[in-house]
């Protein structure tokens, strides 16, 4: 079995500021020379869809061994577990709310405990700030080499909670997708992949409709309109997003996660 690599990720809900320094500070007390790296902080709170499709994306930048810490946790202090999980080459610790789902799904599920053995827990625990007293040392323990099993028993990993995100409605001239997160450049990123795209033809024939909107054309770069203009494109994920060239979509147009977006052949 596989041991942690000295990394630990954290991707929260919690905005800059005391909550994430918090957490540091207790990782870096259990385990000195793990390194820490942010992922994110300003997943909209309590947004699980957000987290599971940032944690999908980035994860598999990461070397192996990597313990992924995800503190985006609406039922903090309620009878929900926190569940340890093998996803590939790497850990992924987070409650049991499906937030994990993408991303095991992506990298391959593989075996899963849940996180129990309060030996591992800062004393006392607060019903409140289970990413200070749980996931923070339970993340630097596995970090820094500790077996898996050792934080509580095995459990079967299709019993964990699930949550999909919607997928793309491709017909035969049109694909109906929805957007699914807004990047902090303001660019609307939709669940449109690249292929499903290139299925339909060549990008210069095709339209996207948006909010009542209509852009022609799938562009290659940021560059290719003028500044100010709304343009679609592929983005780094290898998803269609919506764009305004030196500017921010989303103060362009009022766009929610969930919006619809609908790419059709050009007439």
């Amino acid at each position: 079995m596989k041991t942690g690599c000295g990394i630990v990720t954290l991707l929260t809900d919690f905005g800059p500021g005391m909550y994430c320094a918090a957490m540091k500070a207790v990782i870096l007390n259990v385990a000195p020379y793990v390194r820490i790296v942010d992922v994110c902080h300003t997943v909209s709170p309590q947004n699980i869809t957000e987290a599971a499709f940032v944690l999908r994306s980035v994860a598999g930048n990461f070397s192996p061994g990597t313990v992924h810490c995800v503190v985006v946790d609406p039922g903090v202090g309620t009878s929900r577990r926190i569940i340890l999980a093998e996803g590939g080459d790497y850990f992924f610790l987070a409650p049991d709310n499906g937030v994990l789902t993408l991303s095991l799904e992506t990298f391959g599920a593989g075996r899963a405990w849940s996180v129990e053995n309060d030996a591992f827990f800062r004393k006392p625990v607060s019903r409140t700030f289970h990413g200070r007293d749980i996931f923070a040392p339970v993340a630097a323990e596995l970090a820094a080499g500790a077996r898996p099993e050792a934080f509580g028993p095995e459990i079967d990993a299709e019993a964990m909670v699930k949550h999909l995100l919607p997928e793309p409605v491709v017909g035969r001239n049109e694909i109906e997708g929805h957007l699914v997160f807004i990047d902090g450049f303001g660019n609307l990123v939709s669940n449109i992949s690249e292929k499903e795209l290139s299925a339909m033809g060549p990008h210069d024939e095709l339209a996207v409709e948006f909010q009542g909107h209509r852009l022609a054309g799938i562009n290659a770069t940021y560059g290719d309109a003028r500044r100010g203009e709304a343009l679609a494109l592929i983005g780094s994920l290898g998803l269609l997003e919506i764009a305004v060239a030196r500017g921010s979509a989303a103060a362009r147009f009022p766009a929610a996660e969930g919006d619809r977006i609908v790419v059709r052949r050009a007439p």
